[in-house]
């Protein structure tokens, strides 16, 4: 007779090994004419008793029998078999399903075993080059457990009727391998490798019972009994190790109907959800993410082409019967249905892909124009956020694709229509540059900058403030010069409120760069157009080129400063303007702070001589100035300027008087000790001027903080 291969898989396990003993019996005999007769008979016996009655084909049933033999693998070590279940394990398998579990060691031991099986290689060369679920659960899974009566995990922990502490939420059709890899992964991140005999997972491909035979509970009635919702729902599980999502190059588990009522179920019930991915999947996403981003894409482009942000509502169940009840239950349970779902998701996906991922999500969301300027604004000004986001692209990168995205994003918001988000976009672009390399500052961020100040007036102005945003965050000598070079043009922009923006960036950069800078030639180089605007019919920009001025000293040598800056400056205490001649009191002030005795000394008659003048702010300002030079040397203020000094302690604005009081101040600190004399003839004066009674409760006060910080100078000396 002709025995076929769907004869024998009617066979139990048990069966089987009995036909295949006696196959190899007559083969043996007939191979090796052997003689024994009896044994002979008995193997005749054994196929008559399944039906075999009629002439065997030895060759064809043996090629069979090794056929079915790769589909019915030996068990997994210590499974209970058949003839061991017990009516409790049974009743168990029927009405708990909580406890449908074992340990994760146990489940690791399951799949090390399937794959070291011939059965398992073949199905990986011969198929799909890897091993689904659900074959797992066709060629190995049914039958180990069929005619049992009970599911793989029961069969695993006979003694152990203990709930689920984890529930492993996957799709059928992925990759086992990378299964097993993402799961581990995520244990080892959890820290939880030590504690793989205490965990009870429960993993449905072994937790239901299978073979749909008579022995047990049917797929129907197992699932009338709820057990999804009834294990996310166990404080064993909330309290334990939550629902871990597993994720798989091969197959998107939310897809899948199942999955979808898994992960509603735990959100509902605020059980903690987890994901574990393969290093396939992750790879995969990054892959595809960064190709669309470095192409224009934005944040939905991007998170809808990697499949990163589900549909699940467009998930199918294979039975009719069970989506209708799932959309259902979803529908009912789920405060904001399905849409609520995809948000979740997507977190926690986010959460569990390689930092770069969501990195890119964000700067790719200032390209949708879907959403409001405040939501961009907000966008920018996440400072910790742009530069945490940046470092993680870094981290990532091996080419300057993702830089000069990310550079182009930010850029295009310094030309954005609403004012907010254009003021927004230099403070996020310094964010972004403080956390790449000088070099590409240089070379990538400031040029870009460069080629917005060519374009309208408001991105212009952008632009501009961008470039000292970048110099607070990045004062590497060439990242200085590369700025200065850049701001250089717009000095002489045809708009004119650029000027004042321009000469405000050079205050601000200037103030970064020292005499021993590479960037101090640039600098200095800028003099002489920066003096040409103390010229300018506005005095706002006038008083921007003073500070300009009193910044760029800084970087200038004594000559230069003596020769050029000082009388620059000094000119400017003749302008018609009161607030250019106090700027002009505060720029020398500045370059006294910065200059050596000889710069001090050209500056003191100047600044002394503004005590004279009939307006009280200017006054103000002088007083300024010159507690500015005594801090740095009181061996600078002559007996004249002291005195001068001195008899502001009676102007009638209280202003004046409170800054001669902390001019006054600043020499009696800046004294050494050894000037005993000269200090308490300070201290003399800022005490007739508390006897006096000032009228000015400020004035009074900064009197007594004067003294007060005098005294200690005058205690490191002498006391008396």
């Amino acid at each position: 007779m002709r025995v076929t291969l769907p004869q024998l898989e009617k066979l139990s396990q048990h069966d089987l090994a009995r036909v295949q003993e006696a196959v190899q019996a007559l083969k043996h005999g007939v191979e090796e004419e052997a003689v024994n007769l009896k044994q002979l008979k008995r193997a005749v016996e054994v196929l008559e008793e399944y039906g075999f009655e009629e002439e065997v084909n030895l060759k064809k049933l043996s090629e069979n029998l090794g056929a079915l033999l790769l589909l019915a693998p030996e068990p997994p070590p210590r499974m209970t078999s058949k003839e061991g279940v017990t009516a409790t394990m049974r009743e168990r398998q029927r009405r708990h399903p909580t406890t449908w579990a074992l340990t994760m060691s146990q489940w690791f031991d399951v799949l090390t075993h399937v794959s070291g099986t011939r059965l398992y290689t073949e199905l990986s060369e011969k198929q799909k080059h890897y091993v689904s679920m659900y074959d797992v659960n066709e060629h190995f899974v049914k039958r180990w457990t069929c005619g049992s009566g009970c599911g793989l995990s029961v069969l695993m922990t006979p003694d152990n009727s203990a709930d689920a502490t984890l529930m492993l939420s996957h799709a059928w059709a992925e990759d086992m391998e990378q299964l097993k890899a993402a799961v581990e992964t995520s244990l080892e991140q959890r820290g939880l490798l030590e504690s793989l005999h205490e965990i009870r997972v429960w993993f449905c491909v072994f937790a239901n019972y299978q073979p749909e035979d008579a022995a047990g509970p049917s797929i129907q009635e197992q699932l009338e009994l709820m057990p999804f919702k009834r294990v996310i729902e166990c404080e064993a599980v909330k309290l334990g190790h939550g629902l871990c999502a597993v994720h798989t190059s091969k197959a998107d588990l939310y897809t899948r109907l199942w999955c979808v009522h898994e992960v509603a179920e735990a959100k509902e019930t605020q059980v903690p959800i987890f994901s574990a991915m393969s290093e396939e999947y992750a790879a995969a996403i990054v892959q595809r993410m960064r190709s669309l981003f470095v192409y224009g894409c934005d944040d939905m482009e991007c998170l809808r082409g990697t499949g990163i942000l589900c549909n699940s509502s467009a998930a199918r169940s294979s039975r009719a019967e069970d989506e209708r009840d799932l959309i259902s239950a979803i529908k009912a349970r789920n405060r904001g249905g399905f849409a609520a779902l995809d948000e979740a998701v997507l977190q926690f996906r986010l959460h569990h892909l390689p930092p770069m991922v969501e990195a890119m999500v964000f700067f790719a969301r200032l390209r949708n124009r879907g959403i409001s300027a405040e939501e961009r604004r907000t966008v920018l000004q996440g400072r910790e956020k742009l530069a945490t986001g940046m470092l993680a692209l870094q981290q990532a990168e091996v080419s300057g694709d993702l830089l000069c995205s990310v550079i182009a994003i930010i850029i295009a918001q310094l030309e954005d229509p609403a004012k907010d988000v254009r003021n927004a976009a230099p403070a996020a672009l310094a964010a972004v540059a403080s956390k790449v390399s000088e070099a590409d500052v240089v070379g990538v961020v400031i040029p870009a900058v460069q080629t917005k100040l060519s374009d309208r007036a408001d991105a212009r102005m952008a632009a501009l403030l961008a470039l000292p945003a970048i110099a607070r965050e990045v004062s590497a000598t060439e990242v200085l010069a590369a700025i200065i070079r850049a701001i250089k043009p717009t000095l002489g922009d045809e708009f004119r409120p650029l000027h004042l923006t321009a000469l405000a960036a050079l205050a601000s950069v200037a103030s970064k760069v020292s005499r021993a800078d590479g960037a101090a030639d640039e600098m200095l180089a800028l003099i002489p157009s920066i003096t040409a605007k103390l010229g300018d019919e506005q005095h706002l920009v006038r008083r921007k080129a003073l500070e300009a001025l009193a910044a760029a000293a800084g970087s200038a040598s004594t000559r230069d400063v003596l020769s050029t800056i000082i009388p620059a400056i000094q000119a400017k205490l003749e302008d018609e303007r009161e607030e250019v001649i106090t700027a002009a009191l505060g720029a020398l002030a500045s370059v006294a702070v910065q200059g050596d005795a000889g710069v001090m000394a050209a500056i003191l008659p100047a600044v002394t001589s503004q005590l004279a003048s009939s307006e009280w702010s200017v006054r103000e300002a002088s007083l300024k100035a010159l507690a500015a030079v005594a801090r740095v040397g009181a061996d600078a203020i002559t007996d004249t300027a002291l005195e001068s000094i001195e008899s502001k302690l009676q102007d009638e604005y209280s202003n004046v008087r409170r800054e001669a009081v902390k001019a006054l101040a600043a020499i009696g600190i800046s004294l050494k000790a050894s000037e005993a004399e000269a200090i308490a003839s300070i201290i003399s004066i800022i005490q007739r001027a508390l006897q006096d009674n000032d009228d000015d409760p400020d004035v009074r006060n900064a009197a007594v903080d004067a003294l007060a910080a005098i005294e200690p100078s005058v205690a490191e000396g002498d006391p008396s």
